[in-house]
């Protein structure tokens, strides 16, 4: 990917040696914000010794926008936002809604972050989902990182680093709960990221968040039912699930799949 005004969206990138989304070139005089929204990334960087799945370098992260992605089974890093404190690049950046699950396969980096990695600062961080040990949540510390960053509605097995930096708040730490967040959603072995109707941990337990892309709000948590949104990347009760990847002409990937066995009698 070359220039700056960029796009990726409704694709599905599957079973690859390395990262499947890098731009490249950048002319600082002419700032387009990136959008990455709606792409399912599973089995990538199987064989990558140190990225992403989905990778932006400093000079890109400028009001970036990254949503309403799966990241499911992949062998490094799922996200990456690149930057530095010294002097300050990677900022102003907006991730929220997207889902990482770690099934075994990842190769744990030294640094943290293999699942959502958010360097930098100015950030706006709001109903992300991470599942398992290698689909932690790191809002880096690293040269007094983020410390502008705000980090709201989110849900991971494990947060670094701790304690969160910037403004944070209604975030579900799982290792500092009783119940681990695999207990709280309904059905993740046909990806049905959803609360369970007894999840009360993330039920309503949330804020309403708003973030900025380009001087506009942008209501991250508009459709939510009850007093407040759920923690998480799924509202409980929403009749709408947004499903990642390539769209093609008839439904190719239905929720929960098909000829699936053992799908719980709510997660229809």
């Amino acid at each position: 990917m070359t220039g700056n005004a960029q796009g990726f969206s409704a694709n599905r990138s599957i079973e690859g040696p390395s990262r499947k989304f890098k731009p490249e070139g950048y002319d600082p005089a002419s700032i387009e914000n990136i959008i990455c929204e709606f792409n399912f990334h599973t089995a990538c960087g199987l064989l990558h010794t140190d990225g992403s799945s989905m990778y932006m370098p400093d000079a890109h992260v400028m009001e970036s926008v990254i949503r309403y992605n799966w990241f499911i089974g992949n062998g490094q890093r799922d996200f990456r936002w690149d930057g530095n404190n010294r002097p300050l690049l990677g900022v102003h950046g907006n991730l929220y809604r997207n889902v990482a699950m770690d099934t075994g396969v990842k190769r744990m980096s030294p640094s943290g972050g293999n699942g959502f990695r958010v360097k930098g600062s100015y950030h706006e961080v709001y109903h992300n989902l991470g599942l398992g040990r290698g689909a932690e949540l790191n809002i880096a510390t690293e040269k007094g990182g983020n410390a502008e960053t705000i980090t709201r509605n989110n849900a991971a097995s494990h947060f670094t680093d701790q304690p969160i930096p910037g403004v944070s708040s209604h975030n579900y730490v799982a290792r500092k709960e009783e119940r681990r967040i695999q207990e709280l959603l309904r059905d993740l072995e046909n990806w049905d990221f959803r609360p369970k109707a007894n999840a009360l941990s993330l039920i309503d337990q949330g804020t309403p968040a708003t973030c900025s892309i380009r001087g506009e709000p942008v209501a991250v948590s508009q459709r939510y039912f009850g007093r407040a949104p759920d923690i998480g990347a799924y509202e409980f009760g929403d009749d709408f699930y947004w499903i990642p990847g390539r769209q093609t002409a008839s439904a190719s990937m239905p929720i929960p799949k098909n000829r699936a066995g053992q799908v719980p009698l709510d997660a229809v």
